[in-house]
């Protein structure tokens, strides 16, 4: 499962014509992947899905960013209010 799970982060495709995690993390974060903060690294793997449906640059595709995060969000079980999509981003 690890494997699988792995592979997907370096194979997947995340929008801006980044592949994998790392290149990710520099289209949209500007640092590498090992510097995200889990907010970050959350607001990626929501990405995972579909980039250009779940895309966070704006209109439509940002409103339904904010609402797949807040679902992963409370799948986590973590604190909402700690973690928005625009504290994120």
């Amino acid at each position: 499962l690890d494997d699988a799970v792995n592979t997907l982060l370096v194979e997947a495709e995340y929008g801006r014509g980044a592949i994998g995690i790392d290149a990710a993390a520099q289209a949209y974060f500007g640092v590498p992947a090992a510097q995200l903060r889990d907010d970050e690294a959350l607001a990626l793997i929501a990405l995972l899905k579909g980039p250009s449906w779940y895309g966070f640059d704006c209109g439509k595709t940002r409103e339904r960013f904010a609402t797949r995060y807040a679902q992963f969000v409370e799948r986590l079980g973590a604190d909402a209010s700690d973690w928005t999509a625009e504290a994120a981003l």
